[in-house]
């Protein structure tokens, strides 16, 4: 009788993802809110219209509304995506999620941190900023850092090309793979570094500080591979929180049961499902 029960609930499951898809289909636009694929440590949200001080915990697979601050708190890390742009937040980091404006692009507000970017190619005309408190990068479709530090931001390009502009001094540079660009935030004066130094030990400061932003940046970009990853994952449900101990069950290859369906009884972690239909996921035990 369990195995029967499972696999209608399957059946409905499927032609439930069909007929969401069709309607899908004739929908006017897609959704604009931003979806986080990848959450750990500390992670907090406050919508616009929301108090300043009523800050709520994001979790992996949680929609958030355009122009909500998020911040990463201690050992935090999460990423977002939405139309094909990611989102990853370092601990330590505040930024306000943009709102959709096709006539005037993207525009992230980044207050704090170390944030990468990852930007879908955009059409003519469209475009996708970061503003910082002492500079904006424009893009139109690359992988980029922003770091802002005490009094200085910094932007490391890992593909494509980055225009930076000083929001002091007016001054604009193209940013292309390998080289940062760095506004001190007294001058506002723009420096383009196309070496970085590859040797810490003899470096003097400021070839110190390109060497952690270049560093910093390619440890991003590794954990942003790390978390897109999750998108094309057969054997991992993004709505699914596996920090209660339970498990997501997959039906057939490909289609997955509904949350309601899949979740084990964290109490009663012995329950058996008949093998013949989810021979390859293992049970929990308990004490795992």
């Amino acid at each position: 009788m369990r195995y029967v029960l499972v696999g209608v609930s399957c059946l409905l499951n499927i032609w439930s993802a069909m007929a969401g898809g069709a309607a899908g289909s004739h929908s006017a636009a897609p959704t604009s809110d931003w979806k986080s694929i990848a959450v750990s440590g500390r992670v907090e949200t406050r919508p616009e219209v929301e108090p300043m001080d009523l800050w709520r915990p994001v979790h992996r697979g949680d929609a958030l509304v355009p122009r909500s601050s998020v911040r990463t708190l201690e050992r935090g890390r999460a990423t977002f995506t939405r139309h094909g742009d990611l989102i990853l937040m370092d601990a330590g980091s505040e930024v306000l999620l943009p709102e959709e404006a096709p006539d005037a692009g993207t525009t992230v507000l980044q207050k704090s941190g170390n944030v990468i970017y990852r930007v879908a190619p955009l059409g003519t005309g469209r475009r996708f900023e970061v503003k910082t408190p002492f500079l904006v990068a424009g893009v139109k479709g690359t992988r980029f850092t922003v770091q802002i530090t005490d009094g200085r931001a910094a932007v490391s390009v890992l593909e494509g090309i980055v225009e930076v502009r000083s929001l002091l001094t007016g001054e604009v540079q193209d940013v292309t793979a390998g080289q940062v660009a760095i506004v001190e935030g007294r001058e506002g004066r723009l420096d383009l570094h196309r070496e970085v130094p590859r040797a810490r030990a003899v470096s003097p400061a400021k070839d110190t500080y390109l060497l952690e932003v270049k560093e910093e940046s390619e440890q991003l970009d590794a954990r942003l591979a790390d978390d897109v990853s999750l998108l094309s994952s057969d054997e991992i449900d993004l709505w699914d929180d596996l920090s209660d101990g339970t498990r997501s069950l997959t039906c057939g290859t490909t289609e997955k049961m509904s949350r309601t369906t899949i979740r084990l009884d964290p109490i009663d972690q012995e329950v058996k499902i008949d093998r013949t239909l989810l021979d390859a996921v293992p049970l929990p035990r308990k004490g795992n």
